[in-house]
């Protein structure tokens, strides 16, 4: 069967690779290309170029199967008879209009193209490798050509790197050349081969090492092409790498290289010049000529933009030729392909689609209808064997046809019926007999809806002598191929397994809950309310076991008296179970302990005993009491220290404090929690409006509690202040609480109201010392000046002084000192003459006139005080002479 489906699926894939073949597969027609060349340099180089394509054609022959060349001889009589050559290929004229492709080899052949009879290839693909100028009226001849030239400054290159790149908006030329720089009409006539807009930037700059290369690259926004001659020269640091230039222009989009030098790069150099492929078209063979520093082929794989066109060096046909066959599968530079019609292509893959889904289809048809036939084969041995095995176990098969609506049983089958007469076959109304009503229309429904196979279902069977079993039926269905069906099966009487188990499922439940805990004591009372069984535990917790208490009837007395209700509740079947008496004191072990009464049944109606359970508590209780004397110390403690718990029920908004607190208010203590009615009757809102506002606000996802101040007036109306806190504590997703304590602070909040006071009358007293500090300040600066101004005005007599002084000795004559006293007396003549008539008092007179003097007196010698004084008593002399006034003058 697995080689039927591998052949069809194989049949499939050929039918659609066919049909894909045709679709996608090259034309009936031959792919012609011409290649024009000359014997101009090499006759040798000539032949193995030929020789090679030849061989590589016919490696190809399904796709190439005719391929035209046009030798042209020109060592001999090119110059002097060329139309003579034309003539010798005009028989091939007619075959130019099939051409596909075109490959001029070198200039000569250029030369013989540029005739009218040619001029017709202008549309062709064509690549030219040029070793001189082409003019422009060459070019003009072939619009859709690749022309390679040698030098940078010609026309062409430059014209050539335009139309490679047509979207640049700037040109930029590297070289070394000073002519290039210096020439005046150079622009002209690269402006005149692209009319260029005014918006359009043409720098000629000369050459750069690598990093102000890289510099200037960056530079360049615009779509910009480089032309540049530079060379690759390693051992040069200061000369540029092409390699590493090229590599950071390509992550540029704006920037083309086109490098008129012979270096070949893996990454679009043709020849020494960089090439957009991407303008040649996928059909474009192209053949390098004097590459420099590349021995092996061109690898195609590292072309980026190389579809179905290989580059090969003329070089390695000079060396040792090229082995074309060896070339690889999508070097078909020769080939053209004709544009596919969409509709044709999707509707081809369409009808491939469902050819190959219908193939599918009716493979599987067949697979299933041989499948089918076998399994019935295989299913009709299986109940053979089956009914053979069936009578060898306790199992009996049985078999149910529908076409006859009859049973057929085996003697198995028939020995669990308990059939007295040894039918092997029961109508469907006999089979009824053997079910209880509530099974049989369970069976039915189970049945006619033709379930899948293995079908189990567990029914209760009366037997003909009136017996019921519980018994397991299996069955499955089957088609015949009479187009009928049939139901087959096993039957097997699980009565005894059940019973079994149900045994085992009690004895299960009891052990389990003997083994309930290790530390609890258990004992079988029975039916008869006597102890069965008792475990070590339960002797130690009830009579400090020792071998003087080993018999059942000892424990028997103590259980008694101990529980006198047990054989109440074992009759009692009102009673709720499990029954639990908590908290017995014995007083003979000294021990508290529960005790658990578990009813056990043998099966679901009869009752077998109880199982009591004795656990002893004693170490809880004591701890209870323990925390009970804690908790009062804790409580007396925090009274003594103002300090309370309190708890508040988010979900029930209750509110309770121990009963302290309610004490240290005057109220009535509150045992239960209070609602928020009854707290806001104590806990004033309008004095504590921060407090309610956190209670609203408090969920389940906040993190911070509560934190605040609250202010109380107790029942003798006196305010006292309490510091509540609390955090929240989620013990199910609807019961969370905030929990904490409640510290009276109305000392602290007292004591902090008279230190406040303080600290306001200190800053009044600092305020007043300020004050005053500023006015002793403002009255010393007074004073300060006035005393500067004074000192100054002392200072400034003193030194008018000293400059008479420094005059005075400097005139030292007595003349000088005459003159000085003249002075004098002129200055006091006015004060004389009003003195007079007041001879007896002139000496007094001029004596007080005098003392302003004094500074001048205190700085002259004995010498001068002698000259003075001799001059005065002239002076005296003189004022005896003036004649005295009247007493009214006086």
């Amino acid at each position: 069967m697995k080689k039927v489906k591998s052949t069809l699926m194989v049949l499939m894939f050929l039918l659609v690779i066919s049909f894909s073949a045709q679709l996608f597969g090259v034309d009936a027609e031959a792919k012609h290309i011409l290649v024009i060349h000359s014997f101009y340099s090499d006759l040798t180089t000539t032949r193995e170029i030929n020789r090679g394509i030849e061989e590589w054609v016919s490696h190809n022959k399904r796709d190439y199967t005719f391929l035209h060349f046009i030798y042209l001889d020109v060592t001999s009589d090119f110059a002097g008879s060329p139309l003579h050559i034309v003539r010798k290929t005009v028989q091939r004229i007619e075959l130019i209009e099939k051409i596909d492709n075109l490959i001029i080899v070198d200039r000569p052949a250029f030369d013989v193209m540029s005739n009218k009879e040619f001029a017709s290839l202008h549309d062709t693909p064509t690549v030219i490798l040029s070793t001189g100028q082409t003019t422009l009226e060459e070019q003009k001849i072939f619009t859709n050509s690749l022309i390679l030239n040698e030098e940078i400054n010609t026309v062409s290159t430059i014209k050539l790197a335009l139309d490679l790149f047509p979207d640049s908006k700037q040109v930029e030329i590297i070289s070394n050349n000073k002519s290039l720089l210096t020439s005046d009409s150079y622009y002209q006539i690269v402006k005149s081969l692209r009319n260029f807009s005014l918006d359009i930037k043409i720098n000629i700059t000369p050459s750069m090492n690598l990093m102000e290369y890289k510099d200037y690259i960056n530079q360049l926004n615009e779509e910009t092409v480089i032309i540049t001659s530079q060379y690759v020269h390693d051992d040069n640091p200061n000369t540029i790498v092409e390699i590493d230039i090229l590599y950071h222009l390509l992550k540029k989009d704006n920037l083309h290289l086109f490098s008129t030098y012979k270096h070949s790069i893996d990454k679009g150099i043709i020849g020494g010049y960089v090439v957009d492929f991407r303008k040649l078209g996928s059909d474009a063979m192209v053949l390098l000529k004097d590459l420099s520093g590349n021995d092996k082929l061109l690898d195609i794989a590292k072309v980026s933009y190389l579809k179905n066109s290989y580059v090969f060096d003329i070089r390695e046909v000079k060396k040792k030729g090229i082995d074309f066959k060896k070339l690889p599968a999508q070097a078909q530079f020769i080939h053209k392909r004709e544009p596919i019609d969409k509709h044709l292509l999707y509707s081809s893959i369409i009808l491939a689609t469902l050819l190959t889904i219908f193939s599918t289809l009716l493979f599987l048809l067949y697979q299933r209808l041989k499948r089918g036939k076998a399994k019935s084969l295989n299913l009709t041995k299986q109940i053979n064997n089956l009914e053979q095995i069936a009578n060898l176990t306790d199992f009996g098969s049985w078999r149910f046809d529908r076409s006859t609506n009859l049973l057929h049983l085996s003697e198995t089958a028939q020995g669990i019926l308990a059939l007295s007469n040894g039918s092997q076959t029961l109508s469907a109304e006999e089979i009824k007999s053997f079910l209880p009503h509530q099974d049989i229309d369970k069976l039915l429904k189970v049945v006619n809806s033709k379930e899948s196979t293995n079908t189990d279902r567990e029914l209760t069977i009366v037997t003909s002598n009136g017996e019921q079993k519980r018994c397991s039926v299996k069955w499955s269905h089957r088609n015949l191929d009479n187009g009928s069906s049939e139901i087959f099966g096993v039957l097997k009487d699980v009565s005894q397994a059940l019973m079994k188990e149900q045994k085992n499922s009690e004895l299960f439940h009891i052990n389990k809950l003997m083994v309930k805990t290790s530390s609890d004591g258990k004992l079988f009372i029975n039916a008869k309310d006597k102890i069965e069984w008792i475990n070590f535990k339960a002797k130690i917790i009830l009579s400090n076991y020792s071998k003087q208490h080993d018999k059942l009837e000892e424990f028997d007395i103590i259980i008694t008296k101990l529980i006198k209700e047990f054989p109440a509740l074992i009759k009692d079947k009102t009673k709720r179970f499990p029954n639990i008496i908590k908290g017995i004191y014995l007083s003979e072990t000294d021990r508290y302990i529960d005790i658990r009464a578990d009813k056990v049944y043998e099966s679901s109606t009869i009752f077998k005993g109880l199982l009591i359970t004795i656990t002893d508590i004693t170490k809880e209780k004591n701890q209870v009491y323990h925390n009970n004397k804690c908790d009062q110390f804790r409580n007396i403690i925090q009274t003594q220290a103002n300090i309370y718990n309190w708890e508040w029920d988010i979900s029930s908004k209750l509110f309770s404090v121990t009963s302290n607190w309610y004490i240290s208010l005057g109220l009535k203590s509150h045992e239960r929690a209070i609602s928020l009615e009854s707290m806001k009757k104590i806990i004033l809102p309008e004095h504590n409006k921060n407090f309610y506002t956190t209670l609203a606000n408090l969920t389940a996802d906040d993190n911070y509690g509560i934190n605040e101040q609250l202010k109380i007036y107790s029942k003798d109306n006196q305010l006292k202040w309490y510091q509540i806190s609390g955090s929240l504590l989620q013990k199910s997703p609807n019961e969370i609480r905030v929990i904490g304590i409640m510290e009276e602070i109305t000392y602290k909040v007292v004591l902090e109201a008279k230190i406040k006071e303080l600290e306001t009358k200190l800053n009044t007293s600092e305020n007043t010392i300020e004050e005053m500090n500023k006015n002793f300040k403002s009255n010393t600066k007074e004073l300060t000046e006035t005393f500067t101004s004074k000192n100054l005005a002392i200072q400034t007599q003193l030194d008018k002084i000293m400059k008479s002084r420094e005059d005075y000795v400097k005139n030292a004559s007595t003349q000088s000192l005459k003159n000085l006293v003249i002075g004098l007396s002129q200055q006091i003549n006015s004060p004389l003459a009003l003195l007079s008539s007041c001879n007896d008092n002139l000496a007094l007179e001029f004596s007080s006139v005098l003392k302003s003097f004094n500074e001048i007196v205190v700085h002259l010698n004995k010498e001068h005080i002698e000259l003075i004084i001799l001059a005065i008593k002239e002076i005296e002399k003189n004022i005896n002479k003036v004649p005295a006034e009247t007493e009214d003058g006086c």
